[in-house]
């Protein structure tokens, strides 16, 4: 069974039921990526599609977790793979231009001037890790809010693409297209998806994340969330290749009221 594609869960546990990560939004993970596939192939102005087989059998049933081996493909080439991503504590965010939903750009630098502020990087709508995570921090709203906080969430995917899935998960905080991969480049976790990984995705999962994209090109932002102050230093930092990883609320939230 295949152990590599973006829907594992990279964990060695044999026996114990996980939770839906694709159900957000109180759907079933299969519900939820059946939905998605179809509606990538809406997007492309094909048919919607069923769940292909193979990813039907590793999503259904009682337990997420009956997965053989403990690989998971990052898409993140060797070499870089190597080197940790992301700013470190300590270190000046950088400004980059985003822009909003419905296209206006904004200098990231700015808005570290109305902070603290909590920045996340997701690869995408398509990605339920991301969705997962997205829906985790609407929960959390109130709390970011009543510590002085914003919290805000960078993708790669198009203004269009962004509106959708801010939409989806009637998100109550703003989302920005990083068109260019600028501010994932300066925050030190863009990557380009490798080859190997790219076809995976094309051919046994139909993702596509070019069509996904504001540039048209396959690369990605590792999952990463950073903490910046008013004065643009970061004070909280988290960043991995794994895409299955992602920042503890607890802990970004403990920083923010240390501050």
């Amino acid at each position: 069974m295949d152990t590599q594609g973006p829907y594992y869960t990279g964990e060695c546990r044999q026996t114990e039921a996980r939770p839906s990560f694709g159900s957000p939004w109180n759907r079933t993970p299969t519900e939820d990526v059946d939905e998605s596939m179809k509606q990538r192939s809406t997007d492309r102005g094909l048919p919607g599609r069923t769940l292909n087989w193979t990813l039907a059998a590793l999503l259904t049933g009682s337990s997420l977790a009956l997965v053989a081996g403990c690989a998971s493909s990052t898409g993140v080439p060797e070499a870089q793979a190597a080197t940790a991503p992301g700013l470190q504590i300590g270190e000046r965010a950088p400004d980059a231009t985003i822009t909003t939903a419905d296209g206006t750009t904004v200098s990231l630098a700015s808005l570290y001037r109305q902070g603290p502020i909590i920045v996340t990087f997701y690869r995408g709508g398509w990605c339920p890790y991301c969705n997962r995570a997205l829906a985790g921090w609407e929960t959390r709203m109130d709390e970011v809010r009543a510590e002085g906080a914003r919290f805000i969430a960078i993708s790669p995917e198009s203004p269009e693409k962004v509106a959708a899935t801010s939409a989806k998960a009637n998100a109550s905080y703003s989302i920005y297209s990083d068109t260019a991969h600028e501010a994932s480049r300066k925050f030190r976790v863009h990557f380009k998806v490798d080859d190997e990984t790219r076809t995976k995705y094309e051919n046994s999962y139909d993702i596509h994340v070019d069509l996904f994209n504001a540039s048209g090109r396959w690369e990605l932002p590792a999952p990463a969330t950073f903490l910046i102050d008013r004065q643009g230093v970061v004070r909280w930092a988290f960043a991995e290749w794994d895409y299955t990883k992602r920042a503890d609320i607890d802990e970004v939230l403990a920083a923010v009221r240390a501050l």
